[in-house]
């Protein structure tokens, strides 16, 4: 069983046994609270909940953020009856909104027969690089041009893009499909059925905004903002869409170390040597936002400590298993609320 931060999955420990966690004896006094209601809680679901709250209160983002003064007074404010409906309103609101449970994307293809030539499609990005991207396929796009035409953590060249890279390049890195990752999953909070859509996409904006992530950075379009969008190999793609890969930031600037459930990822072990550095094709083409990469990687930890992410994972394979995910996609909103009424959403 794969532990994060030297904990196990499942079980909320004991806060005499990670002092190294805690900023203030504040931050203790409130995971005890929750600690209290978790171990004399006998319903699955609650107990799930109550350990969401828990293991966020010890990962939420870092101390100067807005977020872990939210979650504390929060805690504070809650009657311990209550803390397990708290827990389900971050576990809905900010756990859920990162985990990205659509179909994968279409890669990058600039000689689709309904595009320009791949060199005059490249001009046009670059010409046009600075300005925010309209849709997916914009971000998508222009994030490969930014992140120099292959993955930024396998370093992968996109086979689409060769002809910029030498042979030795070529050799030395390799090649595979690449797709475009959102950070906070544009069909998690766009994609969903219209009359869930609405109420629930005001709440975790609520719930953003009040840990610092201010809404009109997420609103609509701006999902598809180069802060918000990076391009991954196709292999870890889905992993990291599914809170299974995380990038974690170092003392220097967009610095992270790549961090993953499975340990033993060939891809990851074979090309991934130390910290990686992203970096711009364009110095007035924004990066990755490392708020964004920071509450991404506070989701992973929290969705796998706290048994959300194989509870979801369960959750699609049975849907998939009696055939419920029609593939024009008609039947997400049957899957949407499935996973709400499980309480794992």
């Amino acid at each position: 069983m794969t532990q994060i931060e030297g904990l196990v999955p499942g079980e909320l420990p004991a806060s005499g046994n990670i002092l190294r966690l805690f900023f203030t004896p504040g931050h203790r006094s409130v995971y005890d609270q929750v600690y209290q209601a978790a171990t004399t809680e006998s319903d699955e679901t609650k107990q799930r909940n109550l350990q969401v709250l828990g293991f966020l209160i010890l990962f939420a983002p870092r101390l100067d953020s807005e977020a872990l003064a939210e979650i504390v007074s929060a805690v504070r404010s809650t009657a311990s009856e209550d803390l397990h409906v708290l827990g389900k309103v971050y576990l809905d609101c900010f756990i859920r909104p990162f985990y990205n449970f659509r179909g994968p994307r279409t890669p990058f293809s600039p000689d689709h027969p309904s595009r320009p030539s791949f060199n005059a499609r490249v001009q046009q990005i670059k010409a046009t690089l600075t300005e925010a991207p309209k849709n997916h396929s914009d971000a998508k796009d222009k994030a490969l041009v930014r992140d120099g035409y292959r993955c930024v953590v396998t370093r992968l060249i996109d086979p689409n893009c060769m002809s910029f890279f030498d042979a030795k390049q070529i050799d030395t890195f390799g090649t595979g499909t690449t797709r475009c990752a959102h950070i906070v999953p544009d069909s998690t909070v766009f994609g969903m059925h219209e009359e869930l859509n609405k109420k629930y996409l005001a709440s975790i904006l609520a719930v953003f905004d009040r840990f610092g992530i201010k809404i009109d950075t997420l609103n609509r379009d701006k999902m598809h903002s180069l802060e918000n969008v990076m391009t991954l190999a196709l292999q870890i793609y889905d992993t990291f869409d599914k809170l299974e890969l995380w990038l974690e930031a170092t003392d220097n600037e967009h610095e992270y170390i790549v961090k993953a459930i499975n340990e033993n990822d060939f891809l990851l072990r074979t090309t991934v040597h130390g910290p990686i550095k992203l970096t711009s094709s364009d110095p007035n083409v924004p990066l990755p936002n490392p708020q964004f990469l920071e509450f991404h990687a506070a989701a992973c930890k929290i969705a796998h400590l706290s048994g959300v992410a194989e509870h979801i994972e369960n959750v699609l394979r049975d849907y998939e298993r009696i055939g419920v995910l029609a593939e024009d996609g008609g039947s997400m909103a049957v899957l949407e609320q499935a996973l709400f009424q499980a309480g794992s959403v």
